[in-house]
């Protein structure tokens, strides 16, 4: 059975292994890792940040959480709150 996201590990686990997921998979795989490569340890703790923001209300993120926040290239224009 599948669980609610209670909290920040929670969003953590799921970010993680989706990306996991993304990294293994033979056509996504190359796209983030070939074409758009992407830096892990930069865009990881973004997207836990993101997700937080817009499943908790955190407001960990500065700037827009539009559409296009899901753009990779849309990471670099944003900032961490703190």
């Amino acid at each position: 059975m599948k669980e609610d996201i209670r909290d920040e590990q929670d969003i953590k686990l799921l970010v993680d292994s989706f990306y996991a997921k993304v990294n293994e998979d033979d056509l996504l795989g190359p796209v983030f890792n070939g074409f758009a490569k992407v830096n892990w340890e930069h865009h990881l703790p973004i997207m836990y940040s993101f997700w937080s923001s817009v499943l908790f209300g955190t407001m960990l993120i500065k700037g827009s959480l539009s559409p296009s926040t899901c753009a990779y290239q849309w990471t670099d224009s944003i900032s961490l709150a703190g």
